[in-house]
């Protein structure tokens, strides 16, 4: 029994051994590896370690710089105007750096490499910031190319006084006012983007400023302001249809002019120019004169006539505004911004005032049509077929644009061989007119050929009445084939 026992307690022993060696031999191995890596982590960064939100674990110093340095591109420089204006300057010609130094290196040093097993639950995040540097010539060349500051360097400050051939008036720039200080814009832009502020706002309050004039600066401002009341003229002429509003273009067209510019009197008073007064006005009688011109009328049967002689018409009244324009021209109620109607003087006056004095007012007759038409304010009110003078005997009706000179009712026409008695009588000139003509059955076609009037536009008595009724004296007629 002891012998058995014995025999059984020498194996236990070994086994006991066994297990005591192989632990030895697991703590040996991973002192070896724990002392190998803590050895390797001399030169790379430990376990669990970041740096500017990259994971540098076993990373050289080398390798974690290049790696939180890539993300260095060059700064997006933006300069906004008073007025919210967007400017993103061109970087790319322009040389900048990130300078870390020793920053991620002094980390590696820094780092106990035996404690790396502590890391692996709780991690080591590192921040590191480069020293930036921009080449401060490039960034100025690029500041100043942009295309409102380029212009800002080469406007003169200077007040200009000149005439716009544009605007058709004087004008000025005032390159004195509202002037930017590049220089100190570009001095606080480089500082901002140094430190780290890439958006520079052009405060007006601390970026411009006004330049003080100088004497001929100042008298140029005095100078336009005298100008510029005088070419803003009040003068409005009532043409009747059109209005003709005294422009500077106009207004400055009545002036003596030396260099461009109007000649002062010893007073310091403007000075006419009397031979462009006549001219305007003879121009505005060109104009408006209609009185034995040529007119192109639009017929309703849908072309445009040439309409020649007649009595009707416009004609102004020169001398009467020569007068005026020369007397009011220079008094200062004319050029105080409250406008003054003018209605010029005729000679002759036609029952509508304007270009068209026509109007939509009239009577139409269309002897090749053999149609009469009237209308009012542009409305169709009377047509009907006419019978026109007799072209056979040469009693051709006399055409032209006249105006309806009487209205008469129950009388005689007579002529030199010829006595009719008419109910309504319209006459436009001496015995040519309209009228009723009961002794007719049939109008319009080709009667007026070989059994026309005597030069009279004859209509039916119920249209001749409803006519009469209608048109007032002095309303125009255009009689035209």
């Amino acid at each position: 029994m002891i012998l058995q026992q014995e025999n059984n307690i020498i194996p236990r022993k070994k086994i006991i051994l066994i297990h005591i060696i192989c632990l030895a031999l697991i703590i040996l191995l991973f002192i070896l590896f724990y002392i190998g890596m803590s050895i390797y982590y001399l030169n790379h960064f430990s376990y669990n370690t970041w740096i500017n939100g990259y994971y540098c674990t076993g990373l050289t110093s080398e390798e974690a710089l290049s790696l939180v340095s890539s993300d260095d591109v060059v700064p997006s420089v933006t300069v906004i105007r008073e007025d919210g204006t967007e400017y993103v300057l061109d970087m790319s010609h322009v040389e900048y750096s990130y300078d870390y130094g020793n920053t991620v290196s002094d980390l590696l040093k820094g780092q106990n490499a035996f404690g790396w097993l502590g890391a692996v639950g709780n991690a080591k995040t590192y921040s590191v910031n480069p020293i930036f540097s921009i080449a401060e010539n490039d960034l100025k060349s690029t500041f100043f190319d942009l295309d409102f500051v380029s212009d800002e360097i080469e406007r003169k400050p200077d007040y200009i006084l000149y005439y716009s051939i544009v605007d058709e008036k004087y004008s000025y720039t005032n390159n004195l006012v509202h002037r930017l200080d590049y220089d100190k814009a570009f001095s606080d832009l480089y500082s901002g983007v140094m430190q780290g502020n890439n958006t520079l706002l052009l405060d007006e309050s601390v970026y411009y400023f006004d330049y003080e004039p100088d004497s001929v600066q100042r008298k140029n401002m005095q100078r336009y302001d005298k100008l510029d009341k005088f070419q803003h003229c009040d003068i409005v002429y009532d043409m009747g249809a059109e209005k003709i509003e005294f422009t500077p273009k106009i207004t400055i067209n009545f002036l003596k002019l030396a260099n461009g510019f109007p000649v002062e009197d010893e007073h310091g008073n403007y000075i006419l120019d009397d031979e462009k007064v006549v001219e305007w006005v003879t121009e505005l009688c060109e104009e408006y004169d209609t009185f034995e011109k040529v007119r192109y009328f639009e017929a309703t049967r849908g072309d445009t006539v040439e309409v020649n002689g007649g009595t009707y018409g416009t004609l102004l009244n020169p001398e009467p505004e020569i007068e005026f324009l020369t007397n009011i021209l220079l008094d200062e109620s004319v050029h105080d911004g409250t406008p003054d109607y003018h209605e010029p003087e005729y000679l002759m006056t036609a029952y509508t005032k304007g270009k068209n004095d026509i109007g939509s007012t009239y009577i139409e007759v269309d002897l090749t049509e053999q149609h009469m038409y009237y209308y009012e304010n542009g409305t169709l009110m009377v047509d009907s077929d006419v019978v026109s003078g007799n072209i056979k005997t040469r009693n051709d009706t006399l055409q032209g644009t006249y105006s309806i000179i009487s209205k008469e009712v129950n009388r005689y026409i007579i002529g030199a061989d010829f006595t009719s008695f008419v109910n309504y009588w319209m006459p436009y000139f001496k015995n040519y007119g309209l009228n009723d003509s009961t002794w007719r059955e049939e109008y319009g076609g080709e009667i007026y050929k070989t059994q026309g009037s005597h030069g009279q536009i004859n209509l039916p008595l119920e249209v001749a009445e409803i006519l009469f009724e209608k048109v007032e004296i002095g309303i125009p007629i255009v009689v035209f084939y």
